[in-house]
C-alpha cells in the first residue's frame, strides 16, 4: 500500500510539471512610449510583459527613440520569448511567468532561429504594434544603434 501511494504521488508530480500552463505569448508583449516632445517623434520606450488576463507582469526601459526610428525584434526559443532592442540589448521572457530578464548587450550576436516579428512605431496612432513576419531577418536589420550604455 505504501509503494502504491508513493507511485501515485510521483506520477502526479510528473504530470503536473509536464502540464504547466504558459502565462502569456507574443501577444502579451508591448512597448509603451513616454512622449518627450510636443510634436517630434522623441520618446522614451518601455518593454511591458502581461499575462493572458492583461495584468502587467514586468516593465523595463528600452533604448529611446530620438526620431530616427528604433525597432525591437521578437523571437521565440522553446518556452521563452527573446526581445532584441535596436541597440543590441537582449531580453528573455519566460512564457510561464512572463518575467523579463536582461540578458545583456550582445551586439551582432547570431539571431535566434524562430523569428516572430517586429515591434514598430506607428506615428498616426502614436503606438507600437507587433508586425508579424513570415520571413527571416538579417543582423543589419536588428542591430541599428551601437550604444551599449543607454537603455
Amino acid at each position: 500500500m505504501k509503494y502504491i501511494l508513493i507511485l501515485v504521488i510521483g506520477i502526479g508530480a510528473v504530470v503536473s510539471s509536464c502540464t504547466r500552463k504558459i502565462a502569456g505569448d507574443e501577444d502579451c508583449i508591448k512597448i509603451s512610449n513616454d512622449q518627450q516632445h510636443e510634436f517630434l517623434v522623441d520618446h522614451q520606450r518601455k518593454l511591458i510583459s502581461m499575462n493572458f488576463d492583461g495584468d502587467t507582469i514586468d516593465i523595463v526601459n528600452l533604448y529611446p527613440d530620438n526620431g530616427s526610428g528604433c525597432q525591437t525584434h521578437l523571437f521565440s526559443d522553446q518556452n521563452r520569448l527573446i526581445v532584441i532592442d535596436c541597440n543590441g540589448y537582449w531580453y528573455s521572457i519566460s512564457q510561464f511567468d512572463m518575467k523579463i530578464k536582461n540578458d545583456g548587450w550582445k551586439w551582432e550576436k547570431k539571431l535566434p532561429e524562430n523569428y516572430i516579428g517586429v515591434l514598430t512605431y506607428n506615428k498616426a496612432s502614436n503606438n507600437y504594434f507587433l508586425e508579424k513576419k513570415e520571413s527571416s531577418i538579417g543582423l543589419e536589420d536588428v542591430y541599428q544603434h551601437k550604444d551599449p550604455d543607454r537603455r
